[in-house]
Parts: structure tokens; sequence; C-alpha cells
């Protein structure tokens, strides 16, 4: 690849990578972030979180696994100890309170809901995103699915299948030191 592609794929890259996190332009409904062990989501979300302040936009954070409320978060939601109805009228009602105002909700996890909702996640998720609602979930891809909903129906993707359908942006968050070890085996 010439120099001058390989500086415009990266430009281009890096504008678009900005302009997801920034949440311009309602780029993308519905972000599906992928972490691991090896690497955790919370530096993105974080991310995520201090550009939505910058940007005046109200944050939303749903929380299955995160105890206390993140800074610069203007709504906090216990849902690890709420049934999912009971939650989501929460949700529903935050986001309705204010329709004008641009707002980011956040799912910390997406598991739990994976491994006891897994047949009304789609249109859960759904029912959340709307012109100006734009949703960040985190997917932990190390985390087995339970036996139960790998035996239910034969026909019925996986929840990791089904949320990367529905999701408009997928990132894949990887340790550096990883990932910069790797380009050096393979250099080799």
């Amino acid at each position: 690849m010439a120099p001058s592609h390989l500086q415009h794929r990266r430009t281009h890259n890096l504008l678009l990578i900005s302009k997801l996190l920034a949440q311009r332009d309602a780029a993308s409904p519905f972000t599906l972030v992928l972490d691991s062990l090896e690497q955790a989501a919370r530096p993105l979300i974080a991310e995520y979180i201090k550009r939505a302040k910058a940007a005046n936009v109200q944050t939303i954070f749903v929380s299955f696994e995160t105890l206390r409320k993140p800074r610069d978060v203007d709504s906090f939601i216990c849902a690890w100890n709420q049934p999912v109805s009971s939650w989501q009228k929460e949700v529903a009602n935050i986001i309705r309170s204010q329709p004008t105002q641009r707002k980011l909700l956040i799912l910390d996890t997406l598991n739990p809901l994976s491994g006891t909702h897994s047949q009304d996640l789609p249109a859960l998720l759904s029912s959340f995103i709307g012109p100006g609602t734009s949703l960040v979930a985190v997917y932990h891809a190390d985390i087995p699915i339970p036996p139960s909903i790998t035996h239910r129906d034969p026909y019925t993707p996986a929840p990791l299948t089904l949320l990367n359908y529905l999701a408009t942006t997928i990132f894949t968050v990887h340790c550096l030191q990883h990932v910069v070890a790797r380009k050096k085996a393979r250099d080799r």
C-alpha cells in the first residue's frame, strides 16, 4: 500500500473513532464494546462519559456490576437488584423527561441479560434507542454462556451473535502490550 493511502486510512480511522466517541451526528445508535479478562472496557466507557459531558449530552448509566456511580454520570440506575421491567421503566422515564436533549445510555454489561432474557434482548435494546439516544453496551466475551441458554433452541443464535448483528458499531478492546508483543513476534 502506498504511503499516501496508508496515511489517508489512518486519518480516516482517527476521525471515525473521534466522531463515534464524541457522539456527533448520532454516529452510532448502538455501540457494542467487547472486552475480556485481558483488557476491560472501563477506560473506553470513561472516555465516552468524559466526551458526553463535554458535549452536554445527558449520560444514563445502567449498572449490573458497577457498585458506585461513575464520575460525570447524570443518572445512575442499579439494575442488578431490580427486575428488568422496573429498571426499564426507570430508563424510559429518564429518556422521556427531556425529549430534546441528546442522551447516552450506557449498560456496563449485557451478560446477565443475555443469560436470562436472550430472546427478549433485541426488543429490550431497541426500546431505548431513539433519534436523540445512543446506546453503548459492554459484553464480556470471556464469560461462558449458561448451559440452559445453549440447549434451549438449536435454531436460536447465540447471544453474542445476535448482539453483533444488532450493533451498528463494534469495538473490541485489547491490551496494548499484548498487541505490540504479537506484532514483534510476527515481524521476526
